[in-house]
């Protein structure tokens, strides 16, 4: 019977050490990407050893930072736009790398996220980088974007973008028991009346749709501070037809307990869409203007986090300032509410911090 048991135990630690050569070797076999990064450290390229050619190695490549004149092959355009160069210039990988570039937060007085744009450029062919991804660094100052490449040549962002994403209310302070309408809209802006300037522009291709969160996933913002219920916003499928539609979801939330919480994005925002390109020209096309209008190959963009910075805060209803005493005045006499103050569901009011021209935020 021991004999039996000894066998097996043999046996048993022989699997056991085949199983961590084969880890072992895999490790080895397997080659970790390697991070290249751009003097200024905006700019990083992710690649795998193996996804250079034959006769090229990872010290050949390199990120250079340069001034580009006219980087849309525009007609008598001598505008420098800043772009990163990838070198050795015209590599072909044999399998994609990742770029990533770092963007200033791009939010607008309005409230507004633009969501940014990133091009790649070979030659005279200018294209959107695949599978882009957008991610917010934890100081909420600035967004990374981040997509897959497969030949090197000039890459550039730019912030302002074609699609923008409204969280209302941005910051709120409200007493308990209250409730705040919480909304999510994104729309698009066609940027028709701006061709003048002369400089490429981006809009929705015609007669298309453009679909939100169309991948079979959840996606939803959630409440970190656990003072409002319910303590999510879904953020359901939905198709839209043309550029003047709008995405809208929405959830009242409800205060609960006194202290602070914020909004983040679980699953974030899928976007797909396909994109026109209009550049101008100096003699009429077949079209009846004076620009030429290329459609892009549909893109898909996933926005992971652009809300963290939002502040909600609940208080104790004897925190509340005092209602002003009940004097008698004449309409002229009665002064307008602040543009700060926004009623509430339940009657009280609330206090929206961050306006231009209002009242600071509470650091957290």
């Amino acid at each position: 019977m021991n004999m039996i048991k000894q066998k097996y135990f043999v046996i048993a630690l022989g699997v056991i050490v085949l199983i961590g050569i084969a880890f072992a070797a895999r490790n080895i076999l397997v080659k970790k990407p390697f991070v290249i990064t751009s003097a200024d450290k905006e700019a990083t390229l992710t690649i795998s050893p193996d996804a250079l050619p034959e006769g090229v190695s990872l010290k050949d490549v390199s990120i250079a930072k340069e001034s580009v004149k006219n980087f849309f092959d525009i007609e008598r355009n001598e505008e420098m736009l800043t772009a990163y160069k990838l070198l050795p210039d015209g590599l072909k990988l044999t399998k994609p790398a990742k770029i990533t570039l770092a963007s200033a937060y791009a939010q607008r007085v309005d409230g507004k996220f633009a969501v940014p744009l990133i091009f790649h450029k070979s030659g005279n062919n200018v294209e959107l980088v695949e599978n882009t991804t957008i991610d917010m660094t934890d100081e909420g100052k600035m967004v990374l974007l981040s997509g897959e490449i497969s030949h090197f040549s000039w890459v550039l962002h730019s912030p302002d973008g074609i699609f923008f994403i409204r969280l209302e209310p941005y910051s709120v302070t409200l007493p308990i028991g209250d409730v705040v309408p919480v909304s999510v809209t994104i729309d698009h802006k066609p940027p028709r009346d701006e061709i003048r300037d002369g400089r490429a522009l981006f809009a929705l291709a015609p007669d298309t749709s453009w679909r939100v969160n169309a991948d079979n996933n959840k996606h939803y913002l959630y409440e970190t501070g656990a003072k409002l219920q319910p303590r999510r916003v879904n953020l359901p499928s939905q198709e839209i037809k043309g550029p003047e539609g709008v995405y809208r979801a929405e959830e009242n939330l409800t205060c609960k307990q006194p202290g602070f919480s914020t909004l983040s994005l679980r699953g974030g925002i899928v976007l797909d869409y396909t994109l026109l390109r209009i550049i101008p020209t100096w003699e009429k096309q077949p079209n009846g203007k004076f620009q030429r209008e290329d459609v892009m190959p549909e893109k898909h963009v996933v926005i992971n986090d652009v809300f963290s910075t939002y502040l909600y805060e609940c208080i104790d209803s004897t925190e509340l300032p005092p209602p002003p005493s009940a004097d008698v005045r004449s309409s002229e006499e009665t002064p307008a509410p602040p543009a700060s103050a926004v009623p509430g569901k339940s009657g009280g009011v609330i206090k929206v911090c961050g306006l231009p021209g209002g009242e600071p935020c509470p650091r957290r």
